[in-house]
């Protein structure tokens, strides 16, 4: 929980500063600002994916969990329904284990966190004028 709680009061550090930034590029008119945090962007994007990369080889090491099946019964799943949802679980992640879909996904999340992230800040720098 701890863990959590750093991780988010980092990224809201990050935001504020990047949004501080952002007011500061904008009223100096440099375009080297701009450049600079797109650097950085690029920067913590290569070392998410290497860090992403890494945590899917340490769990693809581990022995798989032995399966419960006294839980199975509780859900009330038949064995053939659940041997069909293990298949579909198993194709879907070998479709997130290819690095181009991954790559992909990982890009649409930095760009839609990048537009919202865009768009706060250009409504408080029109609020503030």
């Amino acid at each position: 929980m701890k863990r959590t709680i750093l991780i988010f009061s980092a990224l809201v550090v990050a935001l504020l500063t990047l949004f501080q930034l952002g007011k500061y590029s904008i009223l100096s008119g440099s375009l080297q600002i701009e450049l600079f945090i797109a650097a950085i962007a690029i920067i913590f994007f290569i070392i998410g994916v290497y860090l992403n990369k890494k945590s899917l080889q340490k769990r693809r090491s581990q022995r798989p969990e032995a399966i419960n099946y006294v839980k199975i019964e509780h859900l009330g799943l038949s064995n053939r329904e659940y041997e069909i949802k293990q298949a579909k679980l198993e194709s879907e992640k070998e479709l997130f284990m290819n690095p181009v879909v991954s790559f992909i996904v990982m890009s649409m999340t930095v760009f839609v966190i990048g537009f919202i992230v865009s768009l706060i800040s250009a409504l408080i720098l029109q609020h503030k004028k």
